[in-house]
């Protein structure tokens, strides 16, 4: 015995000595081990002693005692002939407030209650499992929906019989509730929720005291993750060491370089191709699976008298005059559920695909030319360059989806809507919108539409009607 005591010190000073030398992951399971045990500890400990207190008190001791009691007083009154003391200690009963108790009541041989908590109910027939001859049979408790009947049937030894013999002379019964009586487990649940929070702050704890075991490292890794959660990637670690925390350092920061990487790609990478990539990966689709047949209306707007301003402007003043006109364009269509497609040189080409890309469409198109025109008043005012657009819409079908090689490849819809919407967009006149019948039709809302001459458009050998938007 001495023995195995001097090697548990022995074991226990070799752990102490030695937990410094251990990886992160084993020193974390070491953590976790012991909140699991005094978690299963205190749980088992404690269930265990509530459910033994609930059957052994509160189901046997209380409810036993009662029915028995009531079945003693009542065959001796019976036997007596009065049944006034039988419904006076079913009423002291009540009275005395005995946990759980919720009626009792006594059935003579004949099947009728002599006596109820209820006195409405005296002189009414038992129940049927109550009557002759079921009452014989019966276990001494009954599950009745939420209640218990304890039942006990008491008898009489007629003169004459042999002293095995015997007659059945009533029945008492008395009814307990579930939820008063299973009372004591809501208390438990108390108990155990407390224990759960002394769990809860015993792992904190034990968690603490591994992390202090932790080098310093940890501390900088954290410090970094707080940086890349206020936008900040220009985060590197240095990486100290070649354990488990140098290759999580080394990780993180290569993970952080690819999230540059990423977060700069996305800004030539449009939102349809983004949906794409997505999908994709979801579903492990082949490049051949991609394209999809789908109706769509497209949007362009293409910048008027272009060559002009460009020959006034140097370059960088150029590109910069553009992309206040796109910025304000992107905004508005993005509002709309429209997806801007591709950038080229002055034009846009946007894609609505939700059930409603008509009027989305043609409500993006009259928002962009009103806050154009808004924004050209400003500009005059201050003597800077303006630029007008003219915006074409169709809707129809298309095949959308990733096209181009297996080393470059782009996500765009193609068919004959996209030529149609480029074709009237070319013809639109600065702040005009125009739109076809097909547009048309799809309209939910209310619009003022302006009919134009019909137009031979490249492609067409018929001439095409069209309508241009009133948006004053």
């Amino acid at each position: 015995m001495l023995s195995g005591k001097g090697s548990f010190a022995r074991l226990l000073r070799w752990g102490e000595s030695n937990i410094t030398q251990l990886s992160i992951r084993q020193k974390f399971s070491i953590g976790i081990s012991l909140v699991l045990l005094i978690t299963i500890g205190i749980l088992s400990f404690s269930i265990l002693e509530w459910q033994k207190r609930i059957l052994n008190e509160r189901v046997e001791e209380v409810c036993q005692l009662s029915v028995q009691n009531l079945s003693g007083v009542a065959k001796e009154n019976i036997l007596l002939g009065g049944y006034a003391p039988i419904q006076e200690l079913i009423s002291n009963m009540l009275q005395m407030k005995i946990v759980g108790l919720r009626y009792a009541f006594v059935v003579d041989r004949r099947g009728k209650i002599i006596a109820h908590s209820n006195p409405r109910k005296i002189d009414a027939p038992a129940p049927s499992y109550l009557k002759l001859p079921a009452t014989r049979g019966l276990h001494s408790v009954l599950n009745k929906g939420s209640f218990f009947e304890y039942v006990s049937p008491f008898y009489v030894h007629p003169s004459g019989v042999s002293a095995g013999g015997k007659r059945l002379l009533g029945v008492a019964v008395v009814g307990f509730s579930k939820q008063d009586v299973f009372r004591p487990i809501a208390h438990a649940r108390r108990i155990l929720f407390l224990n759960t929070i002394i769990i809860l702050f015993i792992g904190l704890l034990v968690a603490n005291w591994i992390s202090h075991q932790l080098s310093s490292t940890i501390v900088t890794l954290a410090e970094g993750v707080r940086k890349v959660r206020d936008g900040n990637l220009d985060v590197e670690i240095p990486v100290r060491s070649r354990d488990e925390l140098g290759l999580l350092t080394l990780e993180f920061n290569q993970m952080i370089r690819r999230f540059r990487e990423n977060l700069h790609m996305q800004k030539f990478i449009s939102a349809l191709t983004m949906q794409m990539i997505r999908r994709r990966s979801r579903l492990k689709l082949a490049d051949s699976e991609s394209m999809e047949r789908r109706q769509i209306a497209v949007l362009f707007s293409d910048i008027r008298s272009f060559t002009t301003v460009s020959e006034k402007l140097e370059p960088e003043s150029l590109v910069k005059l553009i992309n206040i006109y796109f910025d304000l364009q992107t905004k508005i269509v993005e509002k709309y559920g429209g997806i801007v497609d591709k950038f080229v040189g002055d034009q846009i080409m946007v894609l609505f695909l939700d059930d409603e890309m008509a009027d989305q469409a043609v409500q993006a198109a009259v928002e962009i030319q009103k806050a154009i025109r808004k924004l050209n008043v400003n500009r005059k005012k201050a003597n800077k360059e303006i630029l007008q657009v003219g915006i074409g819409i169709h809707l129809g079908p298309v095949m959308i989806g990733s096209m181009g090689t297996e080393t470059r490849m782009d996500y765009t819809a193609i068919g004959d809507t996209v030529n149609l919407g480029a074709r009237l967009c070319s013809i639109a006149r600065p702040g005009q919108i125009v739109i076809p019948q097909t547009i048309i039709r799809r309209l939910r809302g209310s619009y003022s539409i302006v009919k134009m001459e019909p137009l031979v458009l490249k492609g067409r050998n018929r001439p095409v009607q069209l309508y241009s938007v009133n948006y004053e």
